[in-house]
């Protein structure tokens, strides 16, 4: 057992229990109190190696000033929080507009520290959402596209909300993209690209490829330098735009952390954000691909179109043999 486990282990599972959901609403992080104590304590000393390993010292310093504190918990072994906090997210709070919008206040040691609480190469793919009872435990996949072919997620999923008041309320969101620790990026055939899908619709159907889609009204920027590109697309056609290349941008060593804000509004649908280290074609590449497939025989061509036409006369009853005779 490593030192910080076994100071942990020292505390009750209730007091555990109580110091890190107060932990979670001081840095904002999304540490999980579910399960035995066991499981409780690893999780906790990712997170407390995941500080170690990023050099957030103050950041750890304050973890376990509340971790080890000497006070005596609460009955109901819930740690009073120390900060308001209008939403548990640990990528930036909401942001409200409005005069009558309740106040939010961000929370200090996430600001300061610049930590997100997990790390993607380690837990993104065990995040969790859930919107209407529906829960995705995986990164979202995307139809497949003949310019880009996906690699690697760089990121945690960002979730935003939608707008509760039309023309009122912005969502914002910031996560961190990471670049790969064991590569360097070959510019002429990787790209670092930003994916978005309408949240809803992936909860519903996680496992299935999805379009993709950006909000209609949106603002992009990475580390701080605003992306100016159409991502609208086709009306009401989600699919009909490509990722947004945030290549020329990034901080390209392997290792390096680069800033993602994202604002939209005007639209009360979730969006989840994704950053992904993609294989680029270009068209002449494709092209000569497509040069090189065997073409297709005139008769081939014939019987095709006539399985499709007697498909749509007996009303696409699958009745017919594997040999193509009916």
């Amino acid at each position: 057992m490593n030192n910080n486990k076994e100071r942990l282990s020292r505390l009750l599972a209730r007091q555990l229990k109580a110091r890190i959901r107060e932990v979670n609403e001081q840095l904002g992080s999304r540490i999980a109190v579910s399960g035995t104590k066991g499981s409780i304590v690893s999780r906790m000393d990712d997170y407390l190696q995941e500080l170690e390993q990023t050099g957030a010292h103050d950041a750890l310093q304050r973890v376990w000033s509340i971790l080890e504190r000497e006070d005596s918990e609460p009955e109901d072994g819930h740690a009073s929080p120390s900060h308001s906090v209008h939403s548990p997210v640990h990528y930036e709070l909401l942001t409200r507009l409005g005069d009558d919008a309740p106040p939010v206040s961000p929370t200090p040691y996430a600001a300061a520290s610049g930590i997100s609480g997990h790390s993607p190469y380690r837990r993104a793919n065990r995040e969790r959402l859930h919107v209407n009872g529906n829960v995705a435990t995986n990164p979202p996949t995307f139809r497949p596209c003949p310019f880009y072919l996906s690699q690697e997620i760089l990121s945690e999923i960002a979730y935003a909300e939608g707008s509760r008041r039309w023309r009122r309320m912005t969502g914002t969101k910031r996560c961190i993209s990471c670049m790969p620790r064991h590569k360097v990026l070959e510019l002429s055939t990787h790209r670092v690209m930003v994916y978005c899908v309408d949240a809803a619709q992936w909860l519903a159907k996680p496992y299935e490829p999805m379009p993709v889609e950006f909000p209609p009204v949106l603002e992009l920027s990475i580390n701080h330098v605003p992306i100016r590109k159409n991502l609208r697309g086709i009306k009401n056609r989600p699919g009909t735009v490509h990722p947004v290349d945030i290549t020329a941008h990034c901080c390209l060593k392997p290792g390096a952390s680069n800033e993602l804000n994202i604002v939209y509004i005007n639209t009360p649908k979730r969006y989840a954000f994704t950053v992904w280290l993609v294989e680029a074609k270009a068209a002449s590449d494709l092209v000569d691909v497509i040069k090189q497939r065997k073409p297709f025989e005139k008769e081939n061509t014939q019987q095709l179109h006539h399985r499709d036409n007697v498909w749509l006369i007996d009303g696409g009853d699958d009745d017919d043999d594997d040999d193509g005779h009916y």
